[in-house]
């Protein structure tokens, strides 16, 4: 890494690259309009990826279905309505 900076900094001093300073406001517009173009491209290819790929499951392993709160009220619900019915019915045998 330190050697790239060197390297950058030696081409720099030699004007084989040109820094935005260096460019005419006309070559910075332009200059700029590329970046904003680019970084508009990327972000969309980023978000393209995101959608089309598939989600890991190992970060939630949620059981399918109806959660199981919601199942155990149910479960809970045919069970009384069970036990009135069988009250209900005992009574009706008694009164014969």
């Amino acid at each position: 890494m330190e050697k790239e900076r060197q390297r950058w900094h030696c081409r720099c001093k030699e004007k084989k690259v040109k820094v935005i300073s260096d460019l005419t406001p006309r070559e910075q517009r332009r200059v700029r309009k590329d970046w904003s173009e680019r970084q508009e491209r990327s972000r969309l290819r980023r978000k393209n990826a995101e959608a089309y790929s598939p989600a890991d499951s190992s970060d939630d392993r949620r059981p399918r279905g109806r959660p199981l709160k919601r199942r155990a009220d149910a479960k809970s619900y045919r069970m009384i309505v069970k036990l009135q019915q069988d009250i209900c019915a005992e009574k009706r045998a008694k009164d014969r």
